[in-house]
C-alpha cells in the first residue's frame, strides 16, 4: 500500500503535466504561483490522515439519545477525556469531549459539543464543536460535524464538496443487531480540474456481545460494538484504499468506554479508553 508520501510525490508529478495539459486561458500561472498550487495540494493530502483520526475519534465517543437512557446523560458542562495509545502501550494523544448546551425542539434534542484534542505532550493541536441530533429512537450524527472547521478554512480559495449519509445509533441495543451503514464523500477541486476524491465508509456495524469492562474512569458494563471502516481515494487517477476493523465498547448512560483499532490482518493498532469523567 502506498503511503501518503509517496501519493503526495505522485500528485506532484501529475500536476506538472495538468499544467502541459489544461489550456493557458484556464492555468495560466507564474512559476510562483504555480509552486504555490503544488503546496497547496500536499496540503490536501494532508487532510487525509487528519479527517481519517478526527473521524475515528468521533465515531467512538459521540453516542447520545434524548431520554438519557443508554448512553451520556444530555447534561450541559459534562464531559469526558479520552487517552489514545499505540499497540506498545505508548501514549499518542487524548481528547477531551465537554458537552456546551443542549436545545429542545419539538420531538428531538440538539446538543453542541466542544472537542479538543492533544498530542502526547499534552500540547492542544485543534479545537472545534459539532452538533447531533437526539430522538427517543435514535441519535442522528451528522458525518461533516467531525470536520475541523479550522481545516477546511485553509482551502477556502479551492472547490471542496461533500455528500454523507449520517451516522444512525438506535437507543436500544440488542446483542446480533446490524447498524446502518454511514458514509462521507468528499471532491476537492481548483477550478474546473478535480484534484481528489476521497469516499469513507462504514460498513457491517453489529452489536456482537455484552462485557465488563475496567478502565481508569472505573468498571462498567458494555455492548461489544464492531465495524469496518473504508476509505477509498483516487488523485490524479491514481487510487488508494485503507481499510480498518474497529471495535467498540458501550456503557449505558456514560457512552465509550474503549476502543481499539486493527488492520486488515486482525493486528492490534491502537486502543482509546475513558480516562475520565469531568
Amino acid at each position: 500500500m502506498l503511503n501518503l508520501l509517496k501519493i503526495i510525490n505522485i500528485i506532484n508529478f501529475f500536476c506538472k503535466e495538468i499544467k502541459k495539459i489544461v489550456s493557458f486561458n484556464t492555468f495560466v500561472l507564474s512559476f510562483y504561483n504555480y509552486y504555490f498550487v503544488l503546496v497547496k495540494i500536499n496540503n490536501i493530502m494532508k487532510i487525509i490522515p487528519k479527517i481519517v483520526i478526527l473521524f475515528t475519534l468521533m465515531l467512538v465517543s459521540t453516542v447520545y439519545s434524548q431520554n438519557c437512557r443508554f448512553y451520556i446523560p444530555l447534561e450541559e458542562n459534562k464531559g469526558f477525556k479520552y487517552k489514545s495509545y499505540d499497540v506498545n502501550d505508548q501514549r499518542q494523544g487524548s481528547q477531551e469531549k465537554v458537552i456546551k448546551n443542549v436545545i429542545s425542539v419539538n420531538d428531538h434534542s440538539i446538543a453542541t459539543i466542544i472537542s479538543k484534542y492533544f498530542d502526547k505532550e499534552d500540547r492542544i493541536q485543534h479545537e472545534g464543536d459539532f452538533t447531533l441530533k437526539c430522538t427517543d429512537d435514535e441519535t442522528i450524527i451528522d458525518i461533516k460535524s467531525i470536520l475541523d472547521p479550522s481545516i477546511m478554512e485553509r482551502y477556502s480559495d479551492m472547490n471542496i464538496s461533500m455528500e454523507t449519509k449520517d451516522i444512525i445509533i438506535p437507543t436500544y441495543l440488542d446483542i446480533g443487531q446490524n447498524l446502518p451503514d454511514a458514509n462521507m464523500h468528499i471532491k476537492i477541486s481548483i477550478g474546473d480540474v478535480a484534484i481528489s476524491n476521497i469516499n469513507f465508509d462504514l460498513q457491517d456495524r453489529k452489536v456482537d456481545s455484552k462485557e465488563s469492562i475496567t478502565v481508569p474512569a472505573g468498571t462498567f458494563d458494555c455492548y461489544k460494538i464492531s465495524y469496518n471502516s473504508k476509505m477509498k481515494s483516487e488523485s490524479m487517477g491514481i487510487p488508494v484504499e485503507l481499510s480498518i476493523k474497529h471495535v467498540e465498547y458501550h456503557a449505558p448512560n456514560v457512552g465509550m468506554i474503549r476502543s481499539e483499532t486493527y488492520d486488515e490482518n486482525g493486528n492490534l493498532q491502537g486502543y482509546t479508553i475513558l480516562n475520565q469523567i469531568l
